[in-house]
């Protein structure tokens, strides 16, 4: 579930147990969809067990995920920016419309 109210010190934030996302309610347009984009892909690497433990190590440390979420969200709001055409494009794709 997504809820817009405070997420401790950060703009996000997403909790695996209840599978939520929370994002500060003051956060809009751009840096809102950013901070959405970054927790969708701590749900990503979650679903995909990329940040499971074993008694050896994790696959991938808290700072690795965080570069990673940062990384990849920041990159894909780049694409969406710099081709406007892609969005429209990928729900027609999704959606069978096209």
């Amino acid at each position: 579930s997504l809820k817009r109210e405070s997420a401790s010190d950060s703009f996000g934030s997403y909790d695996p147990k209840s599978r939520t996302i929370t994002i500060q309610p003051e956060l809009e347009d751009e840096l809102f969809a950013n901070t959405l984009i970054h927790e969708l892909i701590h749900l990503a690497i979650d679903d995909c067990t990329l940040n499971l433990e074993t008694k050896e190590a994790r696959l991938l440390s808290e700072d690795l995920e965080e570069q990673v979420a940062n990384c990849v969200a920041n990159y894909l709001i780049m694409l969406a920016k710099d081709n406007k055409w892609l969005l429209p494009f990928l729900q027609q794709e999704i959606h069978g419309e096209s």
